[in-house]
């Protein structure tokens, strides 16, 4: 392969190939160079963008601070809120089943008067009822109705507390035989009136 000669040149002007190479140092990437960044490398670039250079002032911080500490405000009463809703629920359904211990207990009692009487009632939980019961008769033969006044007391998730309720009850052991006799009559009757019009 034919290559050209360097042509001598004077004392102290250097060949443009050595030129070449000098410019390439001084105009290249110091990794190209396979030295580590010079310090006043890394100078002129954070000169050429202070931006990157500068931190957070006392106010950013103080706003950042402020914002968290409002959402975590936030979110802890939404997390109280939650919990107040499920407990409320809970204790609403522990005393719907009280309520219902009771109820059943009336509706297995055969005698009125012992209804009247009212009664104590032995819960789970170590829980106990008192409870009174207003019975009174209806237009209607053997069916009656019972206002009842609960009070619950003891231990357990739903304290003490007191219930009201009303239900109707069928019962043909609480009527006497001459009272739903005059029912009867009087609904047939009523019934016979009915079908002539």
């Amino acid at each position: 392969m034919f290559t050209q000669p360097d042509t001598p040149r004077p004392a102290g002007h250097p060949s443009p190939r050595g030129d070449s190479v000098q410019r390439s140092i001084m105009i290249g990437s110091p990794l190209e160079r396979g030295g580590a960044p010079r310090r006043g490398v890394l100078a002129f670039k954070a000169h050429l963008n202070p931006a990157s250079a500068r931190g957070f002032t006392l106010l950013e911080v103080l706003v950042s601070l402020a914002i968290f500490a409002l959402a975590a405000v936030i979110l802890a009463a939404a997390y109280v809120n939650t919990l107040t809703a499920f407990d409320a629920a809970a204790r609403q359904q522990g005393r719907q089943q009280d309520l219902t211990w009771v109820r059943a207990g009336i509706l297995a009692e055969p005698e009125r008067k012992v209804v009247e009487e009212g009664g104590e009632l032995v819960l789970p939980d170590d829980r106990r009822v008192r409870w009174e019961a207003e019975i009174t008769p209806t237009g209607v033969a053997d069916l009656f109705q019972v206002t009842l006044h609960c009070t619950f007391t003891g231990s357990g998730r739903a304290g003490a507390w007191t219930q009201d309720s009303q239900l109707m009850v069928l019962r043909p052991t609480w009527s006497e035989s001459d009272a739903r006799e005059k029912l009867r009559a009087a609904a047939r009757a009523k019934l016979a009136e009915e079908r002539k019009s």
